[in-house]
This record gives C-alpha cells, sequence and structure tokens, in this order.
C-alpha cells in the first residue's frame, strides 16, 4: 500500500510499504510454495518514490529517486514462505535498493520523437541471517547496475532502440558460484556487460480504431549481446562456456486492455 501526491505539477512524491504475499495467493499464481527460493520480509519493507519534471516546449525532462528497504528471513528448503522460518534461530538480513532514475524527450515533429533514458540502481545487503545458513557467504555484499536507452519512434508505430547495461558488485564464491555450467560464476563475480538492440511495432493506440481505447499491442524484436558474464569473457562458469554464448534473440508480445 502507497500513498502519493503531485505538487505545482513538477514534483511526485510516493511512499509506502510492503508486505509478504499470502501463501493462498502464492498457490493462486502456480507458485510451489514448500520449496520456493524467495525470502521472507520480517516486519514490512518501506518504499519511496520521487521525481521532478518539466516541458519546455517540444521537450520534456525528469529526474527521479525509488527505492526500498527492509529485513528478511532466508528460505530454508523444506519450510513455507512466510510462516515456518526461524528468525530466532538465523536472525534476518537487511537489504536496500537505491535508484537514481532520468528521462529526455524530444517531439521532433508531428511524425518523430527522440528518448534517452538513465538508470542506475544500487543494491546492498548485510547478510546476518545468511551467515547463519550459508557458510563463506560475506558479511555484506553489494550490487550496482547502470542502464542507458536511446530510442527513436516514428508516427507513434515504430521503435528503434538501443541499450548498455553493466553491473557489477562485490565477488562473493558462496552467493555467486554456484558450481553450475551455464549460471555459475568460477571467480565468484557478478560482473556482466551486455547490449540490446531492439525494433518495436505498435499497430493500434492511434485513434483510428474503434479498439483503441481498450485494446494496445506492441510487437517486439530483442537481441542482447553479451561481452562480460558472470565476471569473465571466456570460461566464466569454469565449465568453459564463455560470455558470448550467452547472446538471446527474443520475440516479445505486449497486450494492454
Amino acid at each position: 500500500m502507497t500513498a502519493y501526491t503531485k505538487i505545482d505539477n513538477h514534483w511526485y512524491f510516493e511512499a509506502g510499504g510492503y508486505s509478504n504475499q499470502s501463501i493462498a495467493m502464492g498457490q493462486g499464481f502456480g507458485q510451489a510454495m514448500n520449496l520456493g527460493a524467495n525470502d521472507a520480509i520480517v516486519g514490512g519493507a518501506g518504499y519511496w518514490r520521487v521525481y521532478w519534471d518539466q516541458v519546455f516546449g517540444a521537450h520534456h525532462i525528469m529526474f527521479g529517486s525509488y527505492g526500498l528497504t527492509g529485513n528478511v528471513a532466508p528460505n530454508i528448503a523444506g519450510q513455507i514462505p512466510g510462516q515456518n522460518y526461524s528468525v530466532a534461530t538465523t536472525g534476518t538480513s537487511s537489504k536496500q535498493e537505491v535508484n537514481l532514475d532520468s528521462n529526455y524527450s524530444y517531439m521532433m515533429d508531428e511524425k518523430n520523437m527522440f528518448m534517452v533514458m538513465w538508470r542506475y540502481t544500487h543494491d546492498s545487503i548485510k547478510n546476518a541471517a545468511y551467515l547463519q545458513t550459508n557458510n563463506g557467504v560475506n558479511a555484506s555484499d553489494a550490487l550496482n547496475n547502470d542502464m542507458l536507452m536511446g530510442m527513436w519512434t516514428y508516427e507513434k508505430t515504430y521503435n528503434l532502440a538501443f541499450a548498455w547495461n553493466h553491473q557489477w558488485g562485490t565477488a562473493d564464491m558462496a552467493l555467486y558460484n554456484n558450481g553450475s555450467p551455464i549460471t555459475g560464476s568460477a571467480n565468484g563475480s557478478p560482473n556482466s556487460n551486455s547490449f540490446l538492440v531492439e525494433v518495436d511495432y505498435i499497430p493500434f493506440g492511434k485513434g483510428k480504431f474503434l479498439t483503441d481505447p481498450y485494446f494496445n499491442m506492441r510487437l517486439s524484436l530483442q537481441y542482447w549481446a553479451y561481452t562480460q558474464f558472470n565476471g569473465a569473457t571466456t570460461n566464466y562458469d569454469g565449465f568453459g562456456r564463455n560470455a558470448g554464448q550467452n547472446n538471446t534473440t527474443y520475440f516479445v508480445t505486449n497486450i494492454n486492455f
């Protein structure tokens, strides 16, 4: 639950909190709640969002921040999330995430729009509870992420986007080196670097069809290319896999109604 307000048509403020979803809700969504990997929030997690934006003729600019902070108890295999966590035995770990983001858009003319987006994320965790359940994990870890994207839109129908995504953080052999091919990190590092090329087609939603207010569709073709994955460019998992072998093509369909 959150509450929000906007002041002077420029400043947006929002604050509130999160709690665990109910077991019944999780089961309703088809989640395996007995051996899940999710941690349980202890006492609620606080959330905030604030930004400032301004329109200058054909230009729009926004700067903001949002984040989440709270304590969690580790999910132990065989226990039911939110019900059988032994907080008295393991204690809790604290997690915080802080994001900075910005957006600039320019309506070049009636048919063309240009947009640039940037986001920086910093996650930190004090592993008090995990020290009790996972020998070798660091007492604290940090993870950072930078994302920069540029996008050109034509006639509100065609989008062409390029993005760069860079992740780096504390090396932790117990956290990131799971000893498995593909997903593991031989040096315990989460560092990754990737590039995105995306083409979108939006056929509806421009006032030409009776269904426009109720039915919007986006068809996307994405290609992600990795120059670094889980801490290395070559043999990052210790089983001979290279970062470039994770390059992936996606076909994505979004429907809003």
